[in-house]
């Protein structure tokens, strides 16, 4: 009886997902970019294995030709073990919209594994992020607190005589809380088809660079970021209800085999080159 119930649900479940998905049209936005990045740190050591942090971030998009986002940060990090690394950070974020600038609060907590043998340096950080939304939005096309988990892997190598060290990195992040919708229309409550517990994967990135270690307090990146984004994106109103979908002459287009009005869900992907520079003075 029990095996029956669960089978059951699970068509259910199957008939109303591919229903919904019949009923919807599915358009991709792409968007390729080279971008810039400018970034200084200043690290204090204050204890043995406790440093804080202060830096800043500015970027530019369009091929270099506008403003993305500045950045400030403040941070702490723990290093109780030599291989193991603490850090919980906060930054706050002016990101341009369109000629709009929006504001953002983000805080992150992290742990870094690393081990070396002979001149190779290997580490992986997994980093929980928070960033948060104030102001106006709909909160039925993105969560206002927006959880993503990021995973590094890091392999460098230091020369014995001199101080550049070449490096590459890997990361992964993941969504933790998009948005579902579970039907297109609510059916009682406004939003009663929306939920926030959509786990996927929203980028990748690559990075290779090199570090060069000035003197004992100054130190300089040069590095370039491959990003590969990609992020499910539901055009739907303040009641929670996705929005039809429309061609080219804002009619409304209708399913040729039902005759029911098609909802429009968006993926959106980016491919961005990035170069950047980083600029760190320890002390």
């Amino acid at each position: 009886m029990f095996r029956k119930s669960i089978i059951t649900l699970v068509v259910s479940t199957g008939a109303l997902l591919s229903g919904f998905a019949a009923a919807a049209q599915v358009t991709e936005e792409t968007q390729s970019d080279t971008r810039g990045r400018v970034c200084a740190e200043i690290d204090r050591s204050i204890a043995h294995g406790l440093h804080v942090q202060a830096s800043g971030e500015f970027r530019m998009k369009d091929s270099f030709k506008s403003i993305d986002r500045i950045y400030t940060g403040l941070g702490i990090t723990y290093k109780p073990i030599n291989w193991l690394k603490l850090g919980l950070g906060y930054i706050w974020m002016n990101i341009d919209d369109g000629g709009v600038w929006e504001m953002r609060h983000r805080v992150n907590a992290d742990a870094t594994l690393s081990y070396r043998t002979g001149f190779w340096k290997f580490s992986l950080r997994e980093r929980l992020q928070c960033t948060y939304r104030p102001g106006e939005m709909n909160l039925y096309q993105n969560p206002r607190m927006e959880l993503n988990l990021r995973s590094r892997a890091k392999i460098s190598y230091v020369f014995p005589d001199i101080p550049i060290e070449p490096f590459f990195a890997a990361e992964l992040r993941n969504t933790l809380n998009g948005t579902v919708f579970n039907a297109p229309a609510h059916s009682s409550v406004p939003g009663d088809n929306v939920s926030f517990n959509d786990v996927y994967i929203n980028r990748l990135r690559f990075e290779p660079g090199i570090s060069w270690k000035i003197d004992a307090r100054n130190g300089i990146d040069f590095f370039v970021l491959y990003d590969k984004t990609f992020k499910k994106k539901f055009d739907a109103d303040k009641n929670g209800d996705l929005k039809y979908y429309k061609d080219k002459d804002g009619n409304v287009v209708y399913n040729e085999s039902t005759g029911m009005p098609l909802f429009k869900i968006m993926y959106r992907k980016e491919n961005l080159m990035s170069f950047g520079i980083g600029y760190k003075y320890s002390f």
